[in-house]
């Protein structure tokens, strides 16, 4: 019996848990996927319990392995949601949280009070200035921070603040806070690893990307101790070995590869050079844009981030969260707006408008909107609105919101001498053809979608996770297995007729007006 090479890969989104098998062509021998239990012990709190996913990680993992007899595993790579943390006791193993999700929004309070901050201001204004004499993207970035809901600092203040308050003294000094990944390299590890690798660590707003290592203003200015954070590591490197006992195997099988889940889709839809792009639009919409072997700063709210490290080649990216494009839907869903994902395009087909309804999704990004005290719902509805043209105001709402930020890409691809050379698509949501048409209109630009597209984030990582073995040579190797299966071009008769759509993108931007303020 021949013995083929097999990749392992895991892949922690923010609401679905995928585990597969693939061999060498990544051609997936098995896999499973299943959906995460999001507990919401209060209004505004999300979160997964860790104990919970290790046991879907362990079933997933020994699931998975069935083909143990033609297949010899030979690494695991990891991707994850990023920005979901976690506090525990390294040397006890007692957690004191769950992991709070990036998308938890319960510190909207401590969240004004750290932008309000007079050093931090302080020091931003006067980055503003320098900028102003002396022009480098380091001080440009420095004057453009604020701290996002998103990322970690908000909710890990948060929680430092109330474990002081309940621990003693000694045993406060020992927690240690990691994400996903972090925490899953520990416990997968059977505790010998306690590390993150440089795409995950530079998603969480506390690290610097040009001094390449945690940020030592930031974490002072926010009384964060230095001994709780993990040590930063190359995406692909060596991450321990996952024990026997999760597969109840004889031999270990190396973790050689831990990337953010974003950051995962990027490669997997190969992009490597500088105006190559990816919009993953799944639980939420991410727009990653390489720009090339050294960071910039946007003018445009973009965050300059590590897409991953591979021994010294380093690819960097702009990156932005847009919205919760897949929960909008699956909300969509709920209400009975329609029954079943298959019958999305078969609605839109026969609704051409959406009669003048606007929604606003939840979680928006966009500059000069505070996502903290914006809304979500409805505006438009009439007595004789149908549930189609409400389920169309919600698609068209992600396609809008990605077009709003995606100007401001191509602003900064301007100024700094960047050519857009593609658009691939991943994540759920593009399953729908009439939405991938209506984006690419939007654009003006064509996009591709490949065979990775629905699940490509776990295709990063296991590539990465062979790349990093040695089971693969080059980046370039990926390119003859990933194959485009649709492309969708701007519809030019469309554009015309709707005149690019300006009208309605002035009307979405007057029903936003209505929602900044509702939470206020």
């Amino acid at each position: 019996m021949d013995i083929e090479d097999g990749i392992l890969a895991i892949d922690i989104g923010t609401t679905n848990l995928k585990c597969t098998l693939f061999n060498k062509n990544l051609k997936v021998l098995n896999n499973t996927s299943l959906r995460l239990e999001i507990l919401k012990p209060f209004e505004d709190y999300f979160e997964i319990d860790p104990e919970h996913l290790l046991e879907s990680i362990k079933n997933s993992l020994l699931d998975v392995k069935k083909f143990k007899d033609t297949v010899k595993i030979k690494c695991l790579g990891i991707s994850t949601q990023r920005n979901s943390i976690l506090l525990w006791n390294r040397n006890t193993g007692k957690r004191y949280t769950n992991f709070i999700l990036w998308s938890d929004k319960r510190n909207k309070k401590l969240y004004k009070k750290m932008n309000s901050n007079l050093l931090l201001n302080t020091g931003t204004n006067l980055a503003k200035i320098a900028t102003k004499i002396w022009y480098n993207d380091h001080l440009k970035l420095i004057s453009n921070y604020t701290v996002d809901s998103t990322h970690i600092p908000c909710r890990l203040v948060n929680e430092l603040e109330i474990l002081e308050c309940k621990l003693e003294s000694e045993e406060f000094k020992q927690i240690s806070c990691g994400t996903i990944d972090t925490w899953l390299a520990w416990i997968l590890s059977k505790e010998k690893y306690f590390v993150t690798d440089l795409s995950c660590a530079s998603s969480t707003g506390l690290y610097d990307i040009f001094q390449g290592d945690w940020n030592t203003f930031l974490v002072f200015l926010f009384g964060i101790p230095n001994r709780i954070l993990p040590k930063i590591k190359d995406t692909c490197d060596d991450y321990g070995h996952l024990d026997k006992s999760f597969l109840n195997s004889e031999e270990e099988i190396p973790i050689s590869a831990i990337i953010g889940d974003s950051q995962a889709s990027l490669i997997a839809e190969c992009c490597f050079e500088p105006g190559e792009c990816v919009i993953t639009i799944g639980t939420g919409t991410f727009i990653s844009l390489v720009i090339g072997d050294k960071p910039i700063a946007s003018f445009n709210g973009n965050y300059p981030l590590i897409g991953y490290k591979f021994k010294k080649h380093v690819i960097y990216i702009l990156h932005c969260f847009v919205s919760n494009a897949g929960q909008s839907i699956d909300w969509a869903k709920s209400i009975g707006l329609f029954e079943s994902y298959d019958q999305i395009d078969k609605i839109l087909e026969n609704t051409w408008d959406s009669g003048g309804v606007y929604y606003i999704p939840s979680l928006l990004e966009l500059q000069g909107v505070n996502k903290a005290t914006t809304g979500s719902g409805f505006i438009g509805l009439k007595q004789n609105t149908t549930k189609s043209q409400m389920l169309r105001a919600v698609i068209e709402s992600i396609a809008f919101l990605i077009k709003i930020k995606f100007d401001g890409f191509r602003q900064d691809l301007l100024k700094n001498n960047i050519d857009l050379k593609n658009i691939r698509l991943s994540g759920g949501v593009t399953n729908s053809k009439i939405f991938c048409q209506l984006l690419s209109n939007l654009l003006e630009f064509p996009l591709e979608r490949s065979n990775f597209s629905n699940t490509s984030s776990v295709y990063g990582a296991a590539f990465l996770a062979g790349l990093s073995t040695g089971l693969y040579n080059e980046l370039d190797e990926l390119k003859i297995i990933r194959k485009v299966e649709a492309e969708f071009k701007p519809d030019l008769e469309v554009l015309k007729k709707k005149s690019n759509f300006k009208q309605e993108l002035l009307d979405w931007r007057k029903a936003l007006e209505r929602f900044v303020k509702w939470n206020d």
